[in-house]
């Protein structure tokens, strides 16, 4: 994914603070897949994990996708990082929330957050009659157990939209 570009539909707007002074501009990325599933840098180059991946502007990387079932694609590698990392890895690291913490280490660092992007166009939690508080429940409970730094809701449960339901949810 590239940067908008001036008159895009996808442009990023920055509204004025309080005192009118105009914020720093948001740039969200989406790690859907990776390109290399070793070595272990190879990975963290493909999370998108600053040292590892080419430098960039992105200000928050959404790791999807988290469905209703659970974590599914990058989400899922990082809340099982070890298992793809293995303890052979650049950071020492012997668990998934020691491999999560030297990775958020790198982010942070580099003023950019991790989230979780929740849902995406494979998961329609309202039309499968998924009960909303137990959901966030489990989503909020993802998040915090994860070390993550929040959550981007991407919901496309286009035919709960549209039969006026989504909204409720």
């Amino acid at each position: 994914a590239g940067e908008s570009s001036p008159g895009s539909p996808f442009a990023a707007t920055t509204p004025p603070a309080a005192d009118g002074a105009v914020a720093a501009a948001k740039l969200s990325i989406y790690i859907d897949k990776l390109t290399s599933w070793w070595p272990p840098a190879n990975i963290a180059a493909g999370m998108g994990v600053p040292g590892f991946a080419a430098a960039n502007k992105y200000t928050h990387f959404n790791l999807a996708f988290w469905l209703s079932s659970g974590p599914a694609d990058t989400a899922l590698v990082w809340s099982d990082a070890i298992k793809y990392v293995s303890s052979q890895n650049p950071w020492n690291a012997t668990t998934t929330a020691a491999v999560q913490r030297a990775w958020l280490d790198a982010f942070h660092a580099a003023g950019q957050k991790v989230l979780v992007s929740a849902f995406g166009s494979t998961d329609m939690p309202t039309s499968a009659g998924a009960d909303p508080v137990a959901t966030a429940t489990k989503l909020a409970a993802f998040v915090k157990a994860n070390q993550l730094d929040g959550v981007d809701i991407d919901y496309e449960d286009d035919g709960a939209m549209d039969a006026g339901k989504g909204e409720a949810w």
